[in-house]
């Protein structure tokens, strides 16, 4: 799993994910990973009105603002978005490195599948 629960409810709930699609692994074309978004959007915190998402509670694994980290994650290992992110990036690309070369057996598989199935109809 590529995307974690959090990230998923995110995406569902918040306005500005409207227009994202979470899909399965096997629809994921293999240079999906090299995909980078045309422009930064600003994200802003549900629980404080007009606070933009700037750090990263690693405690957590969530997107907070400077609000969240003095009331609601006091004592939490945080840091800035800019710092972290590089770091994250990472793990996230070597998690997907091993899922990569298994994309064209998932993808063979389903081939093979969809046309058993066709044969099977006829």
């Amino acid at each position: 799993k590529l995307v974690c629960d959090k990230c998923t409810e995110m995406h569902q709930a918040w306005e500005e994910y409207t227009n994202h699609q979470i899909v399965p692994i096997q629809d994921v074309h293999a240079d999906a990973a090299n995909l980078i978004p045309p422009k930064k959007k600003v994200l802003y915190c549900p629980k404080h009105k007009g606070k933009k998402l700037k750090i990263y509670c690693e405690t957590c694994n969530e997107l907070i603002c400077s609000n969240c980290t003095v009331r609601l994650h006091q004592g939490h290992h945080c840091d800035v978005i800019s710092d972290t992110f590089p770091k994250h990036k990472k793990e996230i690309l070597d998690q997907l490195e091993p899922v990569k070369h298994h994309l064209a057996t998932v993808n063979q598989a389903l081939h093979t599948f969809d046309a058993r199935s066709r044969e099977i109809q006829d």
